[in-house]
């Protein structure tokens, strides 16, 4: 997203788009009572998509031909170690043994019923004060709730709150939490 669409604080620009098919409805292995697992969609896409090109390539089929115990490790940082997650649990239904390192995966990568599948299999890292890993669809909802009831509240014009925010973001010295606007 870009700044205009981020400070536009329309739906649209903080919707998390979830995918109608959830991932594991067709996994007979998942542990889950409610096999109704939902994950990012743009995520689940790029996920399939690099299964699509690992079948067409015929890849992970010769590997594991050419070296029968080897174990398929997925990782990826940031975005990527959410595509690396659910290209672990799109793998692990045709192939096993595998793992996953995800190094600050996103909080919005899968639903919370499915958290407990990709126990079993991810290995996640968070670093540091990282915000990645700690977005998910309720903290965005919260923040813009947050956000939309300060200006509600607010009697300052919007337009020099929201150019003294930018200002100070831009020059000044970091923002601390007790700092009013």
């Amino acid at each position: 997203m870009d700044a205009i669409n981020d400070l536009s604080l329309d739906d649209e620009a903080f919707s998390i788009d979830v995918d109608q098919d959830p991932i594991l409805c067709r996994d007979e292995k998942l542990d889950t009572p409610d096999k109704e697992v939902r994950v990012h969609c743009g995520m689940l896409r790029s996920a399939r998509y690099v299964l699509e090109i690992l079948r067409a390539n015929r890849i992970l089929e010769g590997l594991k031909m050419k070296y029968p115990d080897f174990t398929i490790v997925c990782c990826g940082h940031s975005l990527g170690a959410g595509v690396a997650t659910l290209l672990t649990l799109l793998l692990k239904q045709s192939f096993s043994p595998i793992q996953c390192f995800a190094f600050s995966p996103p909080g919005c990568v899968i639903s919370e019923n499915g958290l407990e599948e990709t126990q079993k299999f991810v290995f996640s890292v968070y670093i540091g004060d990282d915000i990645v890993p700690r977005l998910s669809y309720q903290t965005v909802c919260k923040l813009k709730y947050d956000v939309i009831m300060s200006l509600a509240c607010s009697n300052s014009p919007k337009y020099k709150i929201l150019l003294r925010g930018l200002y100070r973001l831009c020059f000044s010295h970091p923002w601390q939490p007790d700092q009013v606007l």
